[in-house]
């Protein structure tokens, strides 16, 4: 029997409401790239090089780029998700930007429409658009890092744990160790502190205490949880194990510029809990946050039984594991803990908000409250469109844009003729400049040298603090005979000299 034409339509409209909402999402954030004023540091210029060193020289790697501690790294696998949108955008810097908003859209598409299948569409529904104009999603999905990965391998664990506790099959255990292997790989700290608190949360839940008794199952859990990690084993098998070394150096003595008391820590991170919190919800607003968190406890309390029990599991286990990252996260005292220390945590507090407060639409007397709370975000999606599209002012010279203007600029001052060059920028190398220039001469445009070229030089000043480093550079990098020929400040403030020898 063919389906109602009436639940065609209703399928039809649902559709519709899925591909707006990706729509506004996918626009808040490219038109950022579009005008390129996305983060552009030292990083994002060390990775770029990397991926074309690669690329072009054809010689592997097994490691990734520097942690903050001095002898460990993250995982190779960022430059090789770099490669994509290196061949695809032929090196352009905005095609990397374009690629990590992809691997977020799509991550995000699967994981709505398992959402829209296990829990509903208008919890799916509630969730992408609570992410489409959520701050913190807005940020990582056109921050080009390799913790930029971190949040969709989170995705790949939420959706494997909810299967695990709903199938039991060894398949879910493979692609919950092989999500945090991931996350390992891609953000080391929140590794450090994710994998031991799963597999102490593991210990209150009798699926995965089942697990235990199964030699296969375990060795299933342990071959995707290593998985991710081939690249770093080849590397520490070739060069003595020397990270296995640096770590259990650094644990046995973590090195701290100011080391806290256990009261500081922990003040220190509820502020930063606190943050990852509110960074879900649009504009930081503390009213919407802790109100969806009031309904989730509400909802918790008054209507737990009505979960079902693959729900109950997970809404418990998420919950017990972000206590238990909190609790190791105290192990720190280390005054630099940074925020994407626990990058990714926001999508393990917005799915289990958002599944507790699903059940809240199956109750009659309480389902108003639930559409309240979508029609909220509907709204605030429309006020995120209104405010974008009423932005008619010129983007501001920031990150990317800026180092490229300064770039045409120079090449608009020289043409395509040989010219040299020297850069000072406060990270001291200059990535960022190497690589624009790397990728304007794979267009056709000359590459600048650091040698005088009839006797000028051209000179970069990035914006910089402490002025006796910038003059102490200068010092040691213009001859003592030469003559400013020509000062040009551009629009971030960066200055860009021109130097004549006498």
């Amino acid at each position: 029997m063919p389906p109602h034409p009436k639940k065609n339509l209703h399928n039809i409209v649902k559709i519709c409401i899925f591909v707006i909402a990706f729509l506004l999402l996918c626009y808040f954030r490219t038109k950022i790239i579009y005008y390129q004023t996305v983060a552009y540091t030292f990083d994002q210029g060390r990775d770029f090089l990397k991926t074309a060193e690669i690329i072009q020289a054809k010689r592997l790697t097994f490691i990734g780029p520097t942690t903050g501690i001095t002898g460990l790294f993250h995982g190779a696998w960022w430059y090789y998700a770099l490669f994509f949108p290196y061949l695809l955008f032929k090196g352009a810097p905005q095609g990397f930007y374009y690629g990590v908003l992809a691997l977020h859209v799509i991550s995000l598409l699967l994981f709505t429409l398992f959402m829209n299948r296990k829990i509903g569409f208008l919890p799916s529904l509630l969730f992408l658009l609570i992410v489409s104009v959520s701050p913190y999603f807005i940020r990582i999905s056109i921050f080009a890092a390799n913790n930029t990965l971190t949040p969709i391998a989170i995705l790949c664990f939420i959706y494997s744990l909810y299967q695990f506790f709903l199938k039991k099959k060894d398949v879910y255990l493979f692609l919950i160790g092989m999500s945090l292997g991931f996350v390992l790989e891609t953000e080391l700290s929140f590794g450090i502190f994710l994998i031991p608190s799963f597999l102490l949360a593991s210990v209150f839940f009798k699926d995965f205490r089942a697990v235990i008794k199964k030699v296969k199952s375990v060795l299933v859990f342990f071959l995707g949880l290593t998985m991710a990690s081939v690249p770093r084993i080849f590397f520490e098998i070739k060069n003595h194990f020397l990270q296995t070394k640096t770590l259990i150096q650094f644990l046995h003595n973590p090195t701290s510029t100011n080391p806290q008391s256990f009261y500081g820590a922990m003040i220190d991170r509820l502020r930063f809990f606190q943050s990852y919190f509110l960074g879900i919800f649009y504009d930081y607003s503390k009213i919407v946050s802790y109100f969806f968190l009031i309904t989730a406890l509400i909802s918790i309390f008054f209507f737990f039984k009505k979960y079902k029990n693959e729900e109950k599991r997970t809404v418990l286990f998420l919950t017990l594991l972000s206590v238990f990252i909190f609790a190791l996260s105290l192990t720190s005292r280390n005054n630099f803990f940074w925020e994407n220390y626990l990058e990714g945590l926001e999508y393990i507090f917005l799915f289990t908000i958002v599944l507790t407060v699903s059940i809240l639409q199956k109750t009659k007397k309480t389902s108003f409250l639930f559409y309240t709370l979508t029609l909220v975000f509907v709204f605030f999606n429309f006020i995120q469109l209104k405010t974008v599209l009423m932005d008619k002012k010129e983007p501001p010279s920031i990150g990317l844009r800026a180092d490229r203007e300064t770039v045409k600029y120079l090449y608009a001052e020289n043409g395509n003729n040989p010219f040299c060059l020297r850069i000072y920028t406060p990270p001291v190398i200059p990535y960022t400049y190497e690589y624009l220039f790397s990728y304007y001469s794979s267009i056709g445009y000359t590459k600048p040298n650091e040698g005088f070229i009839n006797h000028t030089c051209w000179y970069i000043f990035d914006k910089e603090s402490y002025q006796f480093r910038v003059e102490k550079w200068r010092k040691e990098n213009i001859p003592g005979n030469a003559i400013l020929k020509k000062k040009t400040i551009m629009k971030n403030e960066t200055a860009v000299e021109l130097w004549e020898e006498s």
